[in-house]
This record gives structure tokens, sequence and C-alpha cells, in this order.
């Protein structure tokens, strides 16, 4: 039920131009307490911040963000919801009427698909090729994307991309000696602000090199205005594009590069400049220190909301627990009107929490925040209604104890949630923001809490954005709703069992498994001034922890538990995380005091302990291992796979997700795992299984290696590596797999290395 919180006011919500501030200071509501935010809202080398991709969790309104000091609290009026217009005509409410437009790739292309909601009839929209990103709908006739991506994911071009005609109607080129990292486009599709940088010769990172910031008007896409044409060193932030508006003024963030000093680089002020580049002036009341989130622009372009922090917790650029203390604990949500450029505080949201995020929601046109606190019943995903000034919780309920993840509100009765895979390998970026890959689409219906699922035609779905069902209808004939429900047909590439499937070849799925770590060694990842610095960025249940304990949250608590299960799910799921949250652990067993060293050979990151890919390890009791003079029963780590292009294996069990445990254990004895990496083996497959139906496998030991490559010193006496596949269905599949083959059970005699990962499709 929906719980409103009163109204600083008893009369009407004031204009946002009637509000209490000076424009230079936000107003701030008058409380005691502090915290903060999750990593997408404020931490690890997060080089796109929480960004709205999708903000986890959702659903049904249940619990207002109360308190006993709320009236303390409430002392600021917000802009009132006639003034930011951005709630559509309500479709019919048992018939969502609109369709999710994605993105996927396959060996050779990218396809941009559309499946309607309501019938979860899907169709082609566009062919493109591979080497692109950041995809947008400019209209029912054209797609705008970066075009010929390089291996660093810089592009060469803008592209305008013309449905009906397959062709590209005009190209906008980086400049000479640049490249495209990023661009926004204005609300009404018109106007575009584009990021260009340009590497320093030889080297690996932004730091050293230079960036550009150009405005171009799509009707004269010849013409680049120049904003800004900067240097990227360790002491000036350069600017990089977050608005552009439908007057073509440009709002810029402040970012450091490979930031030393804090964790993420971003919100180290704002600036603004006109559409030519004249009247640019830096933001006096957005100074580095009073936000920790980056802003995001209005459906109809008026306001930036983002989460400010107003000083409680001390001075906000000081460095706490390796970040910023704005970026760790912000404890306000902010608008900042982008014509008078006056920033106000929204009331009804207590300081003693932390907003780890806050989003613009395109279809009801409220804030989706997510908010950390002392109080379990504050912690969650929260949508602020402008009219009311009030939040109110949005919850998902688990389907079968599949947990899902909020995506947007289609209309009073129902919204779209979604599962995400979210290993490193499955991070992509042809939507608005890098984000995971959606593996299972679903409607909630708020009034019965009810999922049903929405049939996807690809295995990895990434979401760029909704529109209106027939959206495309007078270009590609599609009319959705009226289309017959269509029926999943599978095809039997397990079975060894039809002599029709003998000639036809196994099904390759693409994955762009250096993404991550590419874009987070060239703009995130430090550069080290200090040999005690820490090269790595924690594990997002670390940060999780850390933001948590930040709050002033009590470990070993309910409340701790739940902020913590929250700030985790939320970190996974944000592109400045970039795939950093599943580990793959390595054991070592032999004789205690054996020296042993150890490489990966493949991309890692997000490792425990700290380390760039080479270890010296003595061995200890009990498969301990000592590393810089501390004690570990394994090495985790996130890492990329070395194979580009994978081909699945075909022999293993189609289990319901209640008898994926069993399945496991079987594998585990069957292969010589011991007890403690079964349990770990048991708990990734529990955790990422998160469909009715799924196939599970493994790859043999050579595929294992090329997937994950590791060279040791000295050479095991006996080595294991292997990496489990899991093919999740949302029905039980029509075919029967052949049984999987097992090798001779691991043998551990003498020195014993073990390998453990999994791949989700």
């Amino acid at each position: 039920m929906q719980s409103d919180l009163p109204n600083s006011d008893s009369s009407a919500p004031k204009p946002v131009d009637q509000l209490q501030a000076d424009g230079n200071t936000p107003v701030t509501p008058k409380k005691t307490l502090s915290k903060k935010v999750i990593l997408i809202a404020g931490g690890v080398l997060l080089l796109m911040l929480i960004i709205g991709l999708g903000v986890l969790f959702g659903g049904s309104d249940k619990k207002a963000l109360d308190s006993k000091e709320k009236a303390e609290t409430s002392q600021a009026p917000a802009p009132s919801i006639e003034q930011v217009k951005t709630t559509p005509p309500a479709p019919d409410a048992q018939n969502p009427s609109q369709i999710m437009v994605y993105g996927a790739w396959t060996g050779q292309t990218t396809v941009i698909k559309a499946v309607d909601l309501g019938s979860s009839n899907s169709f082609l929209v566009a062919t493109l090729p591979l080497e692109i990103k950041k995809v947008s709908v400019l209209s029912s006739q054209n797609l705008l994307y970066i075009d010929q991506v390089d291996t660093k994911d810089h592009g060469k071009r803008i592209t305008v991309y013309n449905i009906k005609d397959k062709s590209s109607s005009l190209s906008i080129p980086a400049s000479a000696g640049y490249v495209i990292d990023d661009y926004v486009l204005s609300p009404d599709k018109k106007y575009l602000a584009i990021w260009e940088v340009s590497f320093a010769q030889g080297s690996q990172v932004l730091q050293g090199g230079k960036s550009r910031v150009y405005a171009v008007d799509l009707s004269q896409p010849s013409v680049k205005n120049l904003l800004y044409d900067e240097q990227v060193n360790l002491t000036n932030p350069i600017h990089y594009p977050r608005a552009i508006l439908n007057s073509g003024k440009v709002f810029a963030d402040m970012f450091l590069p490979n930031d030393p000093n804090g964790g993420a680089g971003w919100a180290y002020g704002m600036s603004v400049v006109d559409f030519d580049g004249t009247n640019k002036r830096n933001l006096e009341n957005m100074k580095a220190g009073t936000y920790g989130t980056q802003p995001s622009l209005s459906p109809d372009g008026k306001y930036l909301v983002f989460s400010g922090y107003d000083g409680s917790k001390g001075d906000g650029k000081a460095v706490k627990d390796g970040y910023r203390q704005a970026l760790l604990t912000p404890n306000t949500v902010d608008v900042l009107n982008t014509e008078s450029l006056k920033r106000f505080t929204l009331p009804n949201l207590t300081n003693a929490n932390t907003y780890a995020a806050s989003n613009w929601e395109v279809q009801t046109g409220n804030i989706i925040l997510t908010v950390l606190s002392k109080e379990s019943s504050q912690t969650g995903v929260f949508s602020y209604n402008l009219r009311t000034q009030s939040p109110n919780e949005i919850v998902v309920p688990s389907q079968d104890t599949t947990a899902y993840g909020y995506i947007s509100k289609l209309n009073e009765s129902k919204a779209l949630i979604g599962t995400q895979d979210t290993s490193a390998s499955n991070l992509g970026n042809l939507g608005e923001n890098y984000a995971y890959a959606f593996t299972q689409l679903a409607l909630l219906d708020f009034p019965s809490s009810k999922v049903s699922f929405v049939s996807l035609e690809d295995s990895f779905a990434q979401y760029i954005t909704l529109l209106p069902s027939n959206y495309f209808e007078t270009v590609l004939g599609i009319k959705t709703i009226a289309q017959a429900i269509p029926q999943p047909t599978y095809i039997d590439m397990y079975s060894d069992k039809n002599a029709e499937k003998k000639n036809l070849q196994l099904y390759t799925f693409f994955l762009k498994s250096d993404l991550s770590p590419q874009r987070l060694k060239q703009q995130s990842t430090p550069i080290q001034t200090s040999s005690k610095q820490n090269k790595n960025s924690p594990t997002c249940e670390q940060l999780a922890e850390t933001q948590c304990q930040a709050t002033g949250i009590a470990t070993n608590t309910e409340a701790y538990e739940d902020c913590v299960k929250t700030n985790k799910n939320i970190n996974k799921d944000s592109a400045k995380n970039e795939g950093r949250c599943h580990d793959s652990p390595l054991y070592l067993y032999g004789q205690t005091g054996k020296s042993v060293r150890v490489k990966i050979q493949t991309p890692i990151y997000n490792t425990i302990p700290a380390s760039e890919g080479e270890y010296a390890i003595t061995l200890s009791d009990n498969g301990a291992m000592v590393i810089h003079g501390k004690a570990h029963q394994s090495i985790a780590y996130d890492y990329a796979s070395n194979a580009k292009r994978i081909t699945p294996p075909t022999k293993g069990n189609v289990v319901s997700k209640t008898d994926v445990e069993r399945v496991l254990r079987e594998y585990a004895d069957k292969l010589g795992l011991n007890p403690k990496e079964t349990a770990d083996l048991v708990t990734a497959g529990i955790t990422k299984v998160t469909s009715p139906y799924a196939f599970i496998s493994f790859f043999n030991q050579e595929q294992s290696e090329q997937i994950l490559p590791i060279s040791f010193s000295p050479k095991p006496d006996n080595y294991l590596n292997v990496v489990f596949y899991f093919k999740l269905y949302d029905a039980k599949p029509d075919f029967t797999p052949a049984s999987p083959i097992f090798p001779a059970p691991l043998k551990r005699s003498g020195f014993t290395a073990v390998e453990v990962s999994e791949m989700v499709e």
C-alpha cells in the first residue's frame, strides 16, 4: 500500500522557481544524521556511475522513507509535477501496449530487435555491424550509434542508420587524431554532445592524453562546435557531457581519469556552456564535494537529478576508505533547474540515509532512488513522486526463488522486470549505458504480485529503450498486438539421438569478454602513486560492506545484512562496476612450506588478495596459502575469457531450478571436488540459475584452459580446471541431452591445483 509523507506546507507544492534557495548553495534538510551509498552510486572504479541502467529491484508500492525526524527534513518544497511533465498517457491497464527494444551480438553482426510486452511477439528492427556501441532510437525510421569501434572501445564515427532503406543516412566522423568515447542526445533528439579522446602514443590509459567535447545539430552534421579542448592530467579534471538540452545548452561533469584520489573519477564539479561554445561557466553550487552521483536529465530536459551531500559527515572531498566522502555517503537528493541553474533539495527524505542512486524514470516522470539506511525498513529501491513529494518502496517478489531486478513501470498495474547475467563477459554497451545483458524478462502485476514471462529470441538482451507498441509499424509494417503469440521452437542441439541434427553446426555465441577490463584499465584504474595503494577495486560485496558501515549500521544485524544485499545487487548492475561481481576461486594444496608462483594469463581484476595476475604463494595446512604474510583459503578474482567465441558443450542435464544443487553435487563428486570446493560450486550455481529450468554441463580440461589459462611454477602434480556451463530456460526444453562424459576423478597426491568457474547463457 502507498503511504504518502506529509508535505512541509499544507498548501499545494510551490513551483520550483519559488523555492527557498539562493542558487549557490543547496537547500538541505535540517537533520543530524547522515550516511551513504552503493557502489554504483558511489564506489569502485567506477567510471560511469550508477548509471541508471536499470535500477535494481522494483514492484508494488510498499513502504515510505519515514522517520521520527521527517518534520525536520521537510523544510524545502520540491518542484511540482506540473512543471516536470514526464508522464505519458497511461495505456490499457491489462495490456502494457509497449515494446522493449534491445540489442544482441551474434558472431558476425549486432541485431537490434523489439519484443512486444503484451504478446511476446518479437521482430527484427535492424542488422548492424558487430563493432558498434550505444544505440539510440531517433525515430521510427532512424537509429543512431557509435560506429567502427576498435579494441579500446572507441569509435571512428557516429552513424545514423535508416531502418527502412537499411543504409546509413549520415555520419559524423571523429576529429583527426581522436576517437569517440560517448555522446548524449537532447530530449527532442535534434542535438548531440560528443566526447572524443586521444591517448598519448603508446599509452594504455587516458591519463596523459587529450579530451574534447563537441556539440552538433543533427540537421547540420558537418558542423561540429568545439566546446572543450583539454589535456588530461592528474591536477585538472576534464569535462565530459552529461546532458544537452533542446536549446543546445550542454551540461558537463568534471572527470579525472585514472583518479588516484578517492576511487571514482567523476563529480569533480559541473559546468554549462551554450551550443556554440560561448557563455561557458562552472556552477558554483555544483562544486566537488557537494554531490556523489552523476546527474540524470529529466525527460523534458528541465531538471537534473542527483544524490547530493550536505557536509554533515565531514569534508566531501576528503578521502575515506578509498573514496571521496561525497561519493561514499551522499545523503540528500537534489535537482538542478537547467534554466535558472538553481539547486534544490527534495523534501521528505531524511539525511540520515544514503542515496546511492538517483535517476529519472522516463515512463512515469518519477525519480528512482536506491537507499541505504540504519533501518532495514528504509533500505531498498524507492520511487519518489514529485507531485506528492513522497517516496514509496518498489518491491519485486521472487518467483520460484528467482530474484528479478526492476526495469521500469509500464502503467499503474504492471512493471517490467528481468534477470541479468552479471559475469564480466556479459557486460555490454548497446544501450544508453554499459550494462549487463538480460537473460530473462517478465511482467509484474502489482495487484496480484504475479509474474508472467516475456519470451526472448536471444540468450543475452541488452536493454535499449521502451516504445509504444506499434512504433515501427509505418516503416516495418509491424502490428505486434494483432499477431498470434508465437510458440517456442526448440532445436535439439544437445542430443546425439536425432540424426537430422548431425549436419547442423553448433550454435556459437559471441562475448565481448575484454570490454570490461579494457575500459576499467583505460579510464578507471588509479594511477599508482604509492606502492601501498591497492591496485584493484574491492569486490562489490566488500564495497557494499564499506558503504553500509559508513551509514553507521551495526554489523551482525538484520539491518546490516539487508543493506549489504541491496547495495551488492546494485553494484552488480552498475556500469561503473563493470562486471566485478563474480569470483573465480583457485585452490592450491600441497606440502606445508612449499613455494609456488601462479600467473593468470588472461585479464583479471577485483582480486582477493590484490594482484595484477601474478602470485608468490607459500602453501600451508589444510589448503591454506600464505600471500604477503596473510593466509587465504583460495585466490578469488574476476576474469575476462581468453576465448572470444565459445562453442558450448552439448552433453549434460536439463534440470528444474530445485534440482540444481543435487546435480551439481553429483558432478562435483564425479569430478573429485572436496567439500569446500563443492559448497562454493553449489552456492555459485544456485545464484546463477535464475530461471525455472537450466541445461547444466561443463567444458573439458582443454576448453577450460583456453577460456581461463593459468601457469604454475612448479607445475602441479594434479590439476583440474573446470568451467561450468549453465543455459537458462523459461520453460522445460523439449529435448534430452546425452549424459556428460566425466574425466577420472581428480587425484590429490603431491601439489594439486583446482580452478572452478562458471559461465551462464
